[in-house]
């Protein structure tokens, strides 16, 4: 019997029934995403289960920003024409392409990691960048240059983005079935499609789903208190929630019940 989940970001339902229980997500806005990811197994004494998806992240390899791709046997003439047009009007001297498998990219820069300042600065920059009074890369984005780590690490993968914070608002285990990470990659797809920034973490038996790239500027103390910056509070605003398999989770506290559970930053390993 095939199992569908409701769409986790059109229907939310709240788990009441008898003996249906979803282990506490971590609410601590520094918790690790290998924590949340990989729940301890009450079969284990606690101890949290090797991940078999670690080590896959290259961030020795160099990365850039990828603003175009050009096909067919005017790839070369396009792509001279669009790096010629920003260089003159939008005075950019950081443009370079690269001719790969019959596919001509149109690249910004190189950064030796996804997270550092500069490249997460560059990139949002660009997102910026108007022609003919439109936003004409809203949806760049980081790739790796290194073939291999671009075969090892998915392009919406969280996991190159180490050191940095997002916030989640899904995840999928292994009681939604055995495709619970191509549900939560799904669930992504649809959001980016949307125009949202959103990203999925694999853990050998729960796979995440944040949106949003932050980083510790994001994290607040007032009065005594750990808060969020304005940004993420909007995003908050949003995606109020974390949901578990398509589902609201409802929090409780000493046996009463204190609401649903709410969306939060998570930390990148």
């Amino acid at each position: 019997m095939t199992r569908f989940a409701p769409p986790i970001f059109a229907l939310m339902m709240i788990l009441t029934a008898v003996g249906c229980t979803y282990r506490k997500v971590l609410n601590d806005p520094w918790a690790g995403l290998e924590q949340i990811a990989d729940p301890p197994s009450p079969n284990t004494s606690g101890n949290p289960s090797k991940d078999p998806y670690a080590g896959r992240t290259s961030n020795e390899a160099q990365w850039t920003i990828l603003l175009q791709t050009y096909e067919g046997k005017s790839r070369l003439a396009e792509a001279t024409k669009l790096v010629d047009r920003m260089q003159r009007e939008l005075g950019l001297r950081d443009l370079w392409v690269r001719d790969l498998d019959n596919t001509l990219y149109v690249q910004r820069g190189r950064f030796d990691k996804p997270s550092s300042f500069e490249a997460r600065n560059t990139l949002r920059q660009t997102r910026m960048l108007q022609l003919d009074g439109k936003l004409a890369f809203p949806q760049a984005d980081l790739i790796p240059l290194s073939r291999a780590a671009a075969q090892s690490v998915g392009k919406y993968d969280l996991r190159q983005y180490s050191g940095m914070y997002s916030l989640q608002i899904a995840f999928y285990d292994d009681t939604f079935g055995p495709d619970f990470r191509k549900a939560a990659e799904e669930a992504v797809a649809k959001l980016r499609e949307g125009g949202d920034e959103a990203f999925y973490y694999h853990g050998p038996t729960r796979s995440l789903v944040t949106v949003g790239l932050f980083t510790d500027d994001d994290l607040l103390i007032v009065n005594h208190a750990q808060t969020y910056s304005e940004q993420v509070i909007e995003l908050q605003k949003k995606y109020p929630y974390n949901l578990g398999n398509g589902l609201t989770l409802i929090e409780k506290r000493d046996g009463q019940t204190v609401g649903e559970q709410p969306s939060f930053l998570v930390r990148v390993p």
